[in-house]
């Protein structure tokens, strides 16, 4: 599943992720967005797409909890890196 979740300009740096559920790694979504772009829209789109709460959500990169305010540029993702998720119950 892709979704282009911000309109970008030509000269905008944007980002491939795929964020993944930790319990199916074969369950995963594909999301451009800009390298500025705070988290937040990103995290709030997946979890949607997947009927959840943002508080059931947990995210990581390289074993780092994410937070809606931090920026890829900020954590030096790079395209098509991966963002794990876990479903808290």
């Amino acid at each position: 599943m892709r979704h282009d979740l911000l309109l970008v300009d030509e000269d905008t740096t944007i980002i491939n992720l795929n964020i993944r559920d930790y319990s199916d790694i074969s369950n995963f979504g594909n999301f451009r967005i800009r390298r500025t772009s705070q988290l937040k829209p990103l995290f709030e789109v997946y979890c949607a797409s997947k009927g959840l709460g943002r508080t059931q959500l947990h995210c990581l990169f390289n074993g780092i909890c994410l937070q809606d305010t931090q920026t890829l540029e900020e954590l030096g993702m790079e395209d098509d890196n991966n963002i794990d998720t876990m479903t808290l119950q």
